[in-house]
């Protein structure tokens, strides 16, 4: 046993990537498989043995086994426990551990994970800024003609010139098929580029640990994301013709220019929560686990490729919460998708208006505090509701995860992320709408 345990050490060092001396193992495996010859129990055959003379002194040599081991044959449960048992309690970890060490290093797992990370988490500013000149041109609100959505053979050139060549093999854009209530057909909704998603084509082996539903979970947080940063885009693209459009009343410019400083001062807070504590922060722990896991102990439970895959969609999970997106937060949701819509529908306003008089100017104001109050109600409305969840307990990630997950990775997080500051993720949100003047 203990030659076997020095085997595990010599496997486990090279898992970590520590070299591996060929001739050390082979002699620690011929010392091991002799150390098993010499140690068998070994009887005479019945045939041989006197009954008559010998038959009561091999019986007492079997039961006082003190004096003669070798000839002790130990219990059924013994040869079990010693033979079956504790080998396989020593090698199926280290078995484990080294199929998971052999997705990190060979397949480059932490590659592919970045991967995801850049393009379905808007990992990537490059990426960012190609969807930003894709789908806003000219206008402040999105680029559409007479339907909606857009053929994908018209975005199809935009698309691939976001990705890299060399990664076009492995991701790609694709159209959800629309019908008569998908809920992207307006143009000036909060939906209205849920009609796009990303497709991650992960081949066998990697397709253990990133499967469809794993990117399901990502192309949700992918839409959302999306959602956020059209809206986001909105606010800062009505700065530019505010500023150097011809007004007859430089009062009612400024009063609109207050509007929309206020609509991107929330859109600031709710990005700035999206990106920061919602993704990134839980996204860097789990790849900072992802590259300690041949060395830490806590998180030793991975290291097998389906509790990876069930960790990997843990991950994702708590993302969702964060982002308000799952089945169980849809009132939360639509308090949200409330305030992006006046947002959005304060831009169509100021897209169509075109340069008349003053007159037509004070039309135009009118319209833009009509939404703009109606984007304070909102507003106040969501802002109940985040203080509401806070005081339930309901804005903290351990306190939900209690009542939704019967995982061993529930205690992991109450371990390591419970107490470092990203738990409270309402209260986070709490304080960056009230640094922008929303409580």
């Amino acid at each position: 046993m203990e030659k076997l345990l020095n085997i595990c050490k010599i496997i486990q060092a090279y898992n970590v990537g520590s070299p591996l001396n060929i001739e050390e193992v082979v002699q620690v495996s011929h010392q091991v498989e002799a150390d098993i010859e010499d140690r068998t129990p070994r009887l005479r055959f019945l045939s041989e043995i006197n009954l008559k003379g010998e038959f009561m002194n091999t019986l007492q040599q079997l039961t006082n086994h003190k004096q003669e081991a070798n000839y002790f044959i130990p219990t059924i449960d013994t040869i079990i426990q010693q033979s079956y048992m504790k080998p396989l309690a020593m090698w199926c970890p280290l078995l484990n551990e080294s199929l998971m060490s052999y997705f990190i290093h060979q397949f480059k797992l932490e590659s592919h994970l970045s991967l995801l990370f850049d393009y379905f988490l808007f990992g990537s500013s490059t990426f960012v800024t190609g969807l930003k000149e894709t789908f806003f041109k000219s206008h402040i609100s999105l680029e559409h003609d007479t339907s909606w959505p857009p053929k994908f053979y018209h975005l199809n050139t935009a698309f691939k010139d976001l990705l890299l060549e060399e990664e076009q093999d492995l991701i790609s854009f694709s159209i959800r098929k629309t019908t008569r209530s998908s809920p992207w057909l307006n143009p000036n909704s909060v939906t209205a580029l849920d009609f796009l998603q990303l497709n991650y084509h992960a081949s066998y082996p990697l397709n253990i640990l990133i499967t469809p539903n794993i990117i399901e979970k990502y192309n949700r947080i992918f839409t959302f994301s999306l959602q956020v940063f059209r809206t986001s885009t909105i606010t800062k693209r009505m700065y530019e013709p505010l500023k150097n459009g011809v007004w007859h009343r430089t009062s009612i410019r400024d009063t609109i220019c207050l509007y929309r400083f206020r609509l991107d001062q929330f859109m600031t807070a709710v990005q700035g929560y999206i990106h920061d504590t919602a993704i990134q922060t839980t996204w860097f722990r789990f790849i900072q686990h992802v590259k300690d896991m041949p060395l830490t102990d806590d998180y030793a439970v991975i290291m097998e490729p389906y509790a990876f895959r069930e960790y990997h969609e843990h991950v994702l999970d708590c993302i969702l919460y964060k982002c308000f997106s799952k089945k169980s937060q849809t009132t939360i949701m639509e308090v949200l998708y409330a305030v992006m819509h006046d947002i959005i529908i304060f831009g169509v306003v100021l897209d169509d208006y075109a340069v008349t008089d003053s007159v037509g100017e004070e039309k135009l104001l009118m319209k833009c505090r009509l939404i703009f109050e109606q984007f304070e109600k909102h507003t106040k409305i969501f802002v109940r509701v985040l203080r509401v969840l806070e005081e339930k307990g309901s804005g903290r990630l351990s306190n939900i995860l209690n009542t939704t997950t019967s995982n061993v990775f529930k205690d992991l997080y109450a371990k390591h992320e419970r107490n470092s500051g990203v738990d409270v993720f309402v209260r986070d949100l709490l304080v960056r709408l009230n640094l922008n003047g929303f409580l």
